[in-house]
């Protein structure tokens, strides 16, 4: 674990105003609070850290836009996201499966939640992979930036929000 904070902060580039779930809500907080401490996150375009990102969806594409701490902005990293499709969606079934479990009062939730979380560790091996080059992450970082990805893809595609 490194000591210094290699980014600084975190922006959602999101249109309008959408309602989302508490449970995705308290999601993307956690994310946001481990990725103000990531183990590994160093863009290929070598600058000084901390980072600050801005990262939104443009036709499918991640972009990571991102300034050093001198305000230098550094090339955007873009990133098709098709091969997360599958996985996005899966996610959101899960979330529904948890919300509609805990609304019941189901015994399933522990069950749910292991699935979740299978689901967030293979986004975050594609998503370190896909990245190569680009920016090396280590595994919880681009298991923060998984749940970012799906928080952003609320109102964007055909999502549960509850």
């Amino acid at each position: 674990m490194t000591s210094e904070a290699l980014i600084k902060t975190v922006s959602l580039q999101q249109n309008g105003n959408i309602k989302v779930a508490p449970f995705i809500r308290n999601e993307q907080s956690n994310a946001l609070r481990c990725l103000s401490t990531p183990d590994i996150f160093r863009p290929a375009e070598i600058s000084n850290a901390p980072y600050n990102i801005d990262l939104s969806i443009e036709q499918n594409t991640l972009v990571f836009c991102l300034k050093d701490d001198n305000g230098k902005e550094l090339e955007p990293v873009r990133l098709s996201l098709s091969f997360l499709r599958s996985t996005i969606r899966d996610y959101f079934m899960i979330v529904e499966s948890y919300e509609k479990s805990k609304m019941l009062g189901g015994g399933k939730i522990e069950a749910i939640d292991m699935a979740r979380r299978a689901i967030h560790n293979e986004a975050a091996e594609m998503l370190q992979d896909k990245l190569k080059g680009k920016i090396e992450i280590d595994h919880k970082t681009a298991r923060s930036f998984f749940t970012l990805i799906c928080v952003l893809h609320i109102g964007k595609v055909r999502t549960p929000r509850f």
